[in-house]
């Protein structure tokens, strides 16, 4: 990191310039770590659905195989059977390679992505935390919002985090509203819930590091953080709307062109 100021002298002349360059490379490895912490945080949450999601096909394929293997069954019969098995198979291994592509380490690398398509990644992963919760799920997709460049695995974190916290906060369930839409060159998803809601004088420090409102051992208190820093990187913005009793409303921001992003991240 390089930043440069004028030197004036007591006239206001300028005398020269100041410059200074600073070593991030233990910084920038810091934030990985704790991008990486907080991404496997997020995976003990999903552990246990994602064992139900497995178990459920798991549980078929054998029971196929059972009866399979009393060789009763006409020729048709064991056709569905196999074609059961196969589909159960394929989904046991759609869920494993979700959550190992969402659970490993990258660099930053921007590409074109559709938010929407990215969306239903992270939706994939975490419905199954819905109805045990007795939440319901309302989704909005706006179908012509362009292309965003970004770093797809690290806005699947972001909206990972935001889905899960909007969870935690309906204990009693509710409905979880996630809305896409673009104007003015901002892509913007909108993830809220009609759980307990964030007192207005919590609310200023909800993205400050290990800042957390949960019992002991249910958060680290980083998620918020990283996920702005993240979202900074992008160029874009992290904004919140709360109302205790009502609910709370996270509105991710994102440059729809590279260049934008650039220009938010100088400003």
């Amino acid at each position: 990191m390089v930043s440069v100021s004028p030197l004036q002298g007591a006239d206001g002349e300028i005398l020269g310039v100041l410059g200074i360059a600073r070593d991030m490379t233990e910084t920038k490895k810091l934030e990985r770590q704790i991008r990486n912490a907080e991404k496997l945080a997020s995976i003990g949450q999903l552990a246990a659905g994602v064992a139900h999601e497995i178990n459920n096909p798991l549980g078929g394929i054998l029971n196929c195989l059972y009866n399979l293997r009393k060789g009763t069954l006409s020729p048709a019969r064991q056709e569905e059977y196999w074609a059961s098995m196969e589909h159960g198979v394929r989904r046991v291994q759609k869920i494993v390679r979700q959550l190992l592509d969402f659970s490993q380490q990258h660099e930053p690398a921007f590409s074109q992505a559709d938010i929407n398509r990215i969306v239903d990644q992270v939706l994939e992963l975490t419905t199954h935390l819905f109805a045990s919760n007795h939440i319901h799920l309302e989704t909005f997709p706006t179908h012509d919002v362009p292309s965003v460049m970004v770093d797809r695995h690290m806005i699947e974190q972001v909206l990972m985090n935001l889905i899960l916290n909007a969870v935690q906060a309906m204990k009693n369930g509710g409905v979880l509203t996630i809305r896409t839409s673009v104007a003015e060159g901002i892509c913007r998803v909108e993830v809220s819930d009609t759980g307990s809601g964030i007192p207005a004088s919590v609310l200023p420090r909800i993205f400050d590091p290990f800042f957390t409102t949960k019992g002991e051992g249910e958060g680290t208190g980083l998620g918020l953080s990283v996920n702005l820093g993240i979202v900074e990187r992008h160029g874009g913005k992290l904004l919140v709307e709360s109302e205790v009793g009502k609910g709370t409303m996270f509105t991710l921001c994102l440059p729809v062109s590279r260049e934008r992003a650039f220009a938010e991240r100088e400003t």
